[in-house]
């Protein structure tokens, strides 16, 4: 297996940023697949999607963490995976294990947020396709997964500034 690890600043308090993920979201965002249908059950929650690319749905479960979100694909037979296990993790711009663990660049990085109303989102995922050149084709994909995770972010960042954004012109039209 493989693991892809990639981190951004959204512009945009803990709350929100926590306000726009959900079940459907975390595996919408980034535009790789389609939800059709979300399905809450013991396990958490069963997120049936699908993809241009793959000409078949497959099942994710996602489970909500008390610091975002985790999802796998259901089964070996389902999907673009043979296994994938992803966690999308929040961290307030003041969060200092986060900052401890990350080390003095980041660090830097973290500090130089203003206002402090900044979220830092970190995804990490593990994966392989599975099969005799899994190794092969895991590493050539590696690329790519990273440029979907990166996606990711990005959404999420303009989702939670498109909802703060609104509720600013909300504001400004009652106190006129």
């Amino acid at each position: 297996m493989l693991e892809v690890t990639v981190s951004g600043s959204v512009p945009a308090s803990y709350d929100r940023v926590a306000d726009v993920l959900s079940p459907r979201s975390v595996i919408e965002f980034g535009g790789t697949y389609d939800v059709d249908t979300v399905v809450e059950d013991t396990d958490g929650w069963r997120v049936t999607a699908s993809s241009p690319v793959i000409d078949t749905d497959f099942v994710v479960i996602v489970k909500m963490r008390p610091d975002g979100y985790e999802y796998r694909q259901a089964t070996e037979a389902d999907g673009p995976f043979e296994t994938v296990e992803t966690t999308i993790t929040l961290h307030e711009t003041h969060d200092s294990l986060y900052a401890a663990a990350h080390g003095p660049d980041e660090l830097a990085e973290i500090e130089a947020i203003e206002n402090g109303d900044s979220t830092i989102v970190v995804i990490h995922s593990e994966y392989t396709f599975g099969g005799l050149f899994a190794p092969v084709i895991d590493r050539l994909a590696k690329k790519r997964r990273k440029q979907e995770l990166e996606r990711v972010i990005y959404d999420i960042s303009a989702a939670a500034t498109e909802t703060d954004r609104s509720e600013e012109s909300e504001s400004e039209r009652v106190n006129e």
